[in-house]
C-alpha cells in the first residue's frame, strides 16, 4: 500500500490487543521469519506501535504515520 500522505511504500502489520497494553501494531519485517514475527507479537518488540482497536494496520516509515482499518461492530452483529 502507498502512503496517502507522502506516497512512500507502507509496511503492513498485525494488530495485537494484549491485556493491559491495548492494541499494538507489529510491523512485518521482510528479514524476519514467521516464527520470529510471532515471537515479537507474543513477547513484545521495541519496533511495535501502539494504536487503537484495530483489525489491520499499515505503517509508513517515511512520515511515521499509522493507518488502521477496523470493522464496525454494532448491536445487530
Amino acid at each position: 500500500m502507498k502512503c496517502p500522505i507522502c506516497d512512500a511504500k507502507m509496511i503492513q502489520g498485525d494488530v495485537v490487543c494484549k491485556t493491559g497494553a491495548g492494541p499494538t501494531l507489529y510491523p512485518k519485517n521482510t528479514e524476519d521469519s514467521e516464527l520470529k514475527h510471532f515471537a515479537k507479537m507474543f513477547f513484545g518488540s521495541k519496533d511495535s506501535i501502539k494504536a487503537h482497536e484495530l483489525d489491520e494496520g499499515w505503517y509508513c516509515p517515511n512520515c511515521k504515520k499509522v493507518i488502521v482499518i477496523w470493522s464496525q461492530k454494532g448491536k445487530d452483529m
